[in-house]
């Protein structure tokens, strides 16, 4: 199992950069980096996608308050133990249908006095990421630190073409993870008859 500072160290190592022995270990400049940025950039990667792994379901009660006009219920969005990054679903519903929307920390909706909401959760336990995800945060978090640490532009360029193509497969076999496998055309023709 994979722990923040392996991840922070397989992102150091992918730019040449010296390894680091824990975040609150040492008080180099490279140390302060990663202290200062892993968690936002943890945070972005894991809000990209709605990663299995970060899935949680919540049931929400509506706030005493309503929302000004639009409108007629609100709903706080989770920090505590578990802080909400992105809403997926509410009630079982995708984004776009009108019935409901994020604004700020609130889920606003017409819908009644509770809500069940699906979530991407910030999943802080590395030991909970899929290899690929891990993968793909090490080039994400590389991407990010090759020009402060190396100053050089084409290795964080490389770094983010690097990202891009694990996050593209770590996402692939996420989703695919769940999905029945297809019906091969003689089962289907033997169902229609």
């Amino acid at each position: 199992m994979a722990t923040e500072v392996d991840i922070a160290n397989k992102a150091l190592r992918m730019i040449g950069a010296r390894e680091i022995t824990g975040f609150d270990e040492e008080n180099s400049e490279v140390a302060r980096l990663v202290k200062t940025t892993y968690w936002d950039i943890l945070d972005a990667a894991l809000e990209a996608h709605s990663w299995n792994f970060a899935m949680r379901r919540e049931t929400l009660a509506a706030d005493t308050s309503a929302p000004e006009w639009e409108f007629t219920k609100q709903y706080t969005l989770p920090v505590k133990p578990h802080f909400c990054l992105r809403v997926v679903r509410v009630n079982n519903e995708d984004e776009g249908t009108g019935r409901w929307k994020v604004e700020g920390r609130k889920v606003v909706t017409r819908l009644g006095d509770s809500i069940e909401i699906l979530y991407v959760e910030r999943t802080t336990d590395s030991g909970n990421y899929s290899p690929l995800f891990i993968e793909a945060l090490a080039a994400k978090l590389a991407a990010e630190w090759a020009l402060p640490i190396t100053g050089n532009q084409s290795i964080t360029n490389t770094m983010t073409v690097l990202f891009r193509d694990k996050i593209a497969e770590a996402r692939s076999m996420d989703s695919a993870v769940g999905i029945p496998d297809a019906l091969n055309a003689s089962e289907w023709l033997d169902a229609r008859w």
